[in-house]
């Protein structure tokens, strides 16, 4: 019986993380979306600045969340194997 090779924790918390960005800022997203049609925009230019309240800061996010530097315990367990 062969035994599947174990994966690294940090893959598993780096798969986490990207995860928990992308749902922040699809929640994001719809609730500026939301908060828009409550309100009821009607007019271009108001819709454009609901776009850009809407994707810029999830994209700036997205892009300054950088994943957590490894631990000494995650280097003691990688260089053990």
């Amino acid at each position: 019986m062969e035994q599947r090779p174990r994966r690294a924790a940090g893959t598993l918390i780096y798969m986490t993380l990207e995860l928990r960005k992308r749902m922040i800022a699809t929640i994001w997203f719809v609730t500026a979306v939301i908060v828009a049609l409550a309100f009821n925009v009607g007019s271009l230019a108001a819709w454009g600045v609901v776009a850009a309240v809407a994707i810029a800061p999830p994209l700036v996010m997205l892009r300054l969340w950088k994943h957590p530097a490894e631990t000494i315990t995650q280097t003691i367990h990688a260089a053990r194997r």
